[in-house]
């Protein structure tokens, strides 16, 4: 008798990915999930996989408005925030530190004051 995890093995070939789509345009691409991998990992990727998509979709059809995106999703604008940071999908990448560049991590120093004549 065949097991749920013969049908996956027969499904797809071992470096296939899946993707779900419907009539709403939103499309998963699922990871490829190696044999043995920890549950845990393995879910995580998957979970990963399914907030890019949907954030993307969401994004795309709010104009990357955070206030109307939050409110369809059913989230907080913080919360939305944080997840298109952890999965960089917002703006483009910051300016790297160098010369003329101001160190932003760094304390700011003591001010400065203007020269007596």
């Amino acid at each position: 008798m065949p097991t749920f995890s013969d049908d996956l093995t027969h499904s797809f070939p071992p470096s296939a990915t899946a993707c779900f789509g419907d009539e709403s345009g939103l499309l998963i691409t699922l990871p490829f999930i190696e044999p043995g991998m920890p549950f845990k990992e393995a879910k995580q990727r998957v979970v990963d996989a399914f907030e890019r998509a949907y954030l993307s979709e969401l994004l795309r059809r709010h104009q990357a408005n955070i206030t109307r995106s939050a409110q369809a999703a059913g989230l907080t604008r913080y919360h939305l925030r944080e997840l298109i940071k952890r999965h960089h999908l917002g703006g483009p990448p910051a300016l790297p530190e160098g010369p003329g560049r101001p160190d932003r991590s760094a304390p700011p120093g003591p001010p400065v004051r203007a020269m007596d004549e």
